[in-house]
């Protein structure tokens, strides 16, 4: 008998009350419901990095093609390494682009947004409707 009553202790104090629960699903749901406090601040610096990281894709280029020229002789491995920054300086670009078309695209579908569509569809409708219209 005093083993049950230790048992039943023992796993009233472990499991979680009710209100801890609540708290906890709150907590859950109000962090679904807000952004992440620096979403805006991240969202800016991916617009102002883009022409700071075409640069440094380039420096970087070089710098692996100079290391690589001093270390072999070998003059044409600099050009090949600036091909490289180059070629990262539109991987970034492409990158920046599918981002921005990304959210393009979504408020292209917001209904807010889509006026113009819906006013070219009621001129359409309104011109065979109209008698004196010839």
């Amino acid at each position: 008998m005093a083993k049950d009553n230790i048992s039943q202790d023992t796993f009233m104090t472990e499991s979680p009350s009710t209100a801890e629960k609540t708290q906890s699903a709150e907590s859950l749901d109000s962090s679904k419901a807000k952004p992440p406090r620096f979403q805006k601040v991240v969202e800016g610096a991916y617009d102002l990095s883009l022409g700071i990281s075409i640069i440094v894709a380039v420096a970087i280029g070089y710098g692996i093609g100079y290391g690589l020229q001093k270390l072999t002789g070998i003059s044409w491995l600099l050009w090949l390494g600036i091909g490289w920054g180059v070629a990262a300086a539109f991987l970034n670009i492409y990158k920046a682009y599918k981002r921005h078309k990304k959210e393009l695209d979504e408020l292209a579908k917001n209904p807010r947004y889509n006026a113009h569509k819906y006013l070219q569809d009621s001129q359409d409708t309104d011109d065979e409707d109209d008698p004196y219209d010839r």
